[in-house]
């Protein structure tokens, strides 16, 4: 949706895409997919096997997933309060990335759980960047 309150993408998934509303180029099925699987990094718990976890060289936290196409996905927790997702193709090129970074400091406690502002990253050869932030939680 845009600030004005156009509608340029709307779509439901549930088990297939479908498309109610998409204003080109957001109407092609490519698109939804693609955008579903960005929604799906960001927002669920990956996809795949628990593989292995530890501590970086910086001290960072990591997660690892592989999933049934032999990618790789890790989830960082950084010291900063910042958190991140990088998921890798089968050859270890980066496709995607995720970052997150904490409220501003007059959020509540139970808010500080709610990042921000997130930044998607899709790399290689077609690349674009989401970026998110928050305006309003509501905890109840």
């Amino acid at each position: 949706m845009t600030i004005e309150g156009l509608v340029l993408f709307d779509a439901q998934y549930d088990q297939k895409i479908v498309i109610h509303r998409g204003i080109s180029p957001f109407d092609s099925i490519n698109f939804a997919k693609g955008l579903m699987n960005d929604i799906r990094l960001i927002f669920f718990r990956p996809d795949g096997q628990f593989i292995e976890s530890g501590i970086s060289d910086n001290g960072a936290y990591v997660c690892r997933y592989k999933n049934n196409d032999s990618r790789i996905i890790d989830v960082i927790t950084n010291h900063d309060n910042t958190w991140e997702i990088r998921k890798y193709n089968k050859d270890f090129s980066l496709m995607r990335s995720v970052k997150a970074y904490p409220p501003g400091q007059e959020s509540s406690l139970s808010q500080k759980m709610i990042p921000g502002k997130l930044e998607l990253t899709a790399h290689g050869s077609q690349r674009y960047a989401l970026i998110l932030e928050l305006i309003k939680a509501d905890t109840d």
